[in-house]
């Protein structure tokens, strides 16, 4: 049995009362450094990820996510996760347990919204963070920093 006592209330009854609502993991899910290039065999079972932080320096699961195809809602104002996650997931004030269910259940039930945000979202995720293109970016910053020092 799942529990829902660890989600604000409204949200915790919503769940309670709809039997389709399964909780995967009350822990994180761990993956290792291939997730953005594998079929994230952990992930791919779930309709969606929903990411409640109310900070995130990052938010590495929500780029894992979207870089599989897989819908996510996340806080509009949860620290670098609108960076991440820009346009290809579902932003929602994460104190607000009706935002959180209506962008869930627009998830479920806008099945063309979600496949064409899938598409993109695989796109754009593998473009910006794929370890290739991660380390390019690296290698012309260092490229950068060596040129300007100093003799």
């Amino acid at each position: 049995k799942a529990d829902y006592d660890m989600f604000p209330k409204g949200m915790a009854d919503a769940f309670r009362a709809n039997d389709q609502v399964v909780l995967a993991s009350p822990t994180p899910l761990q993956f290792e450094e291939e997730a953005l290039h594998d079929d994230g065999a952990e992930m791919a079972h779930s309709d969606m990820l929903l990411h409640a932080s109310l900070e995130e320096s990052f938010g590495l699961v929500v780029a894992e996510a979207l870089a599989i195809g897989l819908p996510v809602v996340a806080g509009a104002r949860s620290g670098a996760v609108p960076w991440v996650a820009g346009e290809h997931a579902w932003l929602v004030d994460v104190q607000d347990a009706a935002a959180i269910a209506l962008a869930m259940a627009a998830v479920l039930q806008d099945t063309a919204r979600v496949a064409q945000r899938a598409s993109a979202s695989r796109n754009a995720m593998r473009a910006r963070f794929a370890v290739e293109v991660v380390a390019d970016g690296y290698e012309a910053l260092y490229r950068r920093a060596l040129s300007a020092a100093p003799d």
